[in-house]
């Protein structure tokens, strides 16, 4: 599609409009792609936030009275367990089969 664009913007007047119409229709799609999938995207947030709230309540209960296991203090044990889940959420790949 991209050659029908370049072939009518070279064949009219108005070259600066119909470039950016194209590029508002590209931006509106992409948009619109992403929409369609923003239920998937606001449950695995809420997902991944209860999976955070569930591993500090059980960090908190588990360095209850302790002040470090094996080195390990609890606000680091926090701060991996949050980043781990913040990481494993960027990086997750659904692949889906087309069998």
């Amino acid at each position: 599609m991209p050659w029908l664009i370049m072939q009518v913007e070279f064949n009219n007047e108005v070259k600066g409009h119909l470039v950016m119409s194209a590029y508002y229709y590209l931006a509106k799609m992409k948009l619109l792609v992403f929409l369609s999938y923003r239920f998937e995207v606001f449950t695995s947030l809420g997902t991944n936030l209860i999976v955070v709230i569930a591993n500090i309540y059980l960090w908190k209960a588990a360095y209850k009275g302790i002040d470090s296991v094996a080195g390990v203090k609890e606000n680091q044990m926090l701060t991996y367990t949050i980043m781990s889940t913040l990481l494993a959420s960027f990086f997750s790949v659904n692949i889906v089969s087309g069998k």
